[in-house]
This record gives C-alpha cells, structure tokens and sequence, in this order.
C-alpha cells in the first residue's frame, strides 16, 4: 500500500554539501541509508531532489509573494507504507530538515481534507494555492506552522 509522501520547497539549491547534510540527518534518525531508500522499524522511505515533472520548480514561483524568496530546489519524501507511525516518521524527518533546508512544507494536497480547525487552517503560516496541472488546491506551511500540524489532534500527512 502506497504511503504519504511531502515536499520540502527551498530557498536555496540542494546543492552536493546539502544532499550530504540530509543524507547525515536521515542516518541519525533511521539508522540506514541506501542511496535514497531508507527504513524505519522496517517500515521503507526515500526521498528525491529536484523537480517531479519538468517544469515544477518554474510554477512554484507562484509562491514568491506569499514566501518572500522565489524556490530554488524541492526535497520529495516518501512512504511506501501508511501506518499512523509512517505519517509521524515522514511528519517528523521533514520538521527536521525544514530547518537544514531553509524551506517550507508543500503538503502535496488541500489541508481542509485533514482537518476543519480553523486555528490550523487560519494561521497565517498556512497558504493555499492553486497550479493550472492539479486538480485540487495544494497547502504550504512555513516551520512554525508545520510544527503546529505535528501535534495536533488531527495530523495525518497527504497521501
């Protein structure tokens, strides 16, 4: 069963130093790392640098006013399983590299599907957008909202 996944949208390339600082922080919380497949108590993930279809990182600049930076680089993350647990590991590693990155979360989805408090979903480091290509509005959060997210009664990330 296919699992959440999340992107992490930066302010700066992920340029060899960065990939090395990520692939350090993974090992600390995984424990392995394969060259971009990692496990959890035997549950799997990975992640991706750079853009999903071509042209990606170019509609993201749609971004600029709400972010004050134009994106630069994305960083995939990806479950393959879909357990509680494997939406709290991928909630938690992307916390984590948020700051490594300078970035925020692109949720890959509408937030509103996961919960309806309006304390999450009016934070003002909470912004929903909408890009020609998808079909439903997709949500991103800066750090201090993401964190709020992660304890909140109601996380679950995008699947």
């Amino acid at each position: 069963m296919a699992g959440p996944t999340v992107d992490i949208i930066t302010k700066h390339q992920i340029d060899k130093s960065r990939e090395d600082t990520i692939r350090a922080f993974i090992k600390i919380y995984a424990g392995n790392l394969e060259g971009t497949d990692f496990d959890i108590n035997n549950h799997p993930f990975s992640y991706e640098i750079g853009d999903e279809y071509e042209g990606e990182l170019e509609e993201l600049h749609i971004l600029e006013k709400f972010l004050g930076w134009i994106p630069r680089d994305i960083l995939g993350l990806i479950a393959y399983c879909n357990s509680n647990e494997d939406h709290e590991h991928l909630g938690k590693i992307c916390y984590g590299l948020l700051d490594v990155l300078d970035g925020v979360v692109d949720f890959g989805g509408p937030l509103g599907d996961e919960t309806n408090d309006q304390v999450i979903l009016k934070n003002p480091g909470v912004y929903t957008y909408h890009l020609e290509e998808v079909s439903c509005p997709l949500t991103v959060m800066t750090p201090e909202a993401f964190q709020l997210w992660l304890h909140h009664k109601d996380f679950k990330m995008c699947k």
